[in-house]
């Protein structure tokens, strides 16, 4: 609040927020990460892209911020700079970050691999992307199709194999199935989630 008064309130600044975290939010892969203090792989390029996604220009160190976030943030090696006992972090021009954003049905966790539902958004940066897509059970969906601009490519699954998919720089994939299955309903654990294949980075 004083650096917003000193500057006339020439910039916004995020507020507290006292609600229920709405789902969609919740299943941030950079929102978790705040919430719970669990570093996902590849969190340089998350948080990346939600910088950008949120028109975020910089990001506030305090003194009481968790040492595990605070070093995941300064991993990105993004400038920054100290005043007093808080550190600003400048967030990069879009043009130069290797971004990667999984949006949609996507339950994100530190694991290497997560979940996915019927249909998730997969976004890119400078850099191509590899995503690896697995069928754990005989129940997963036997296929998918991948939308990528106006290509559209389908991929099918025996149980237990695994394929990969490459993500072309500066691109936006949606990765779709109409098959889902509820894992309590099909007597494997208690998870009463629609789910539908496992993802992760290669």
């Amino acid at each position: 609040m004083a650096w917003q008064l000193q500057s006339g309130y020439a910039f916004r600044q995020t507020g507290g927020y006292l609600g229920y975290t709405p789902t969609s939010e919740h299943n941030d892969a950079v929102l978790s990460a705040f919430l719970n203090n669990a570093i996902p792989p590849h969190f340089d390029e998350q948080l990346g892209f939600y910088c950008v996604d949120h028109h975020a220009t910089a990001i506030v160190i305090g003194p009481r911020t968790k040492d595990i976030l605070r070093q995941a943030i300064l991993e990105t090696h993004w400038p920054a700079e100290r005043d007093g006992d808080m550190i600003i972090v400048r967030v990069p021009p879009r043009e130069t970050l290797p971004l990667f954003h999984i949006s949609g049905d996507y339950w994100p966790s530190p694991a290497e691999v997560n979940w996915m539902g019927q249909q998730i958004v997969v976004e890119t940066g400078v850099a191509p992307a590899r995503l690896e897509i697995g069928r754990p059970y005989v129940v997963s969906s036997p296929g998918v199709s991948v939308s990528t601009g106006n290509i559209v490519r389908h991929i099918g699954f025996q149980p237990r194999e695994k394929t990969v998919i490459d993500l072309p720089a500066n691109s936006r994939t949606i990765i779709r199935a109409d098959k889902v299955f509820v894992p309590a309903k099909e007597g494997i654990n208690t998870d009463q989630r629609a789910l539908l294949l496992l993802i992760g980075r290669r």
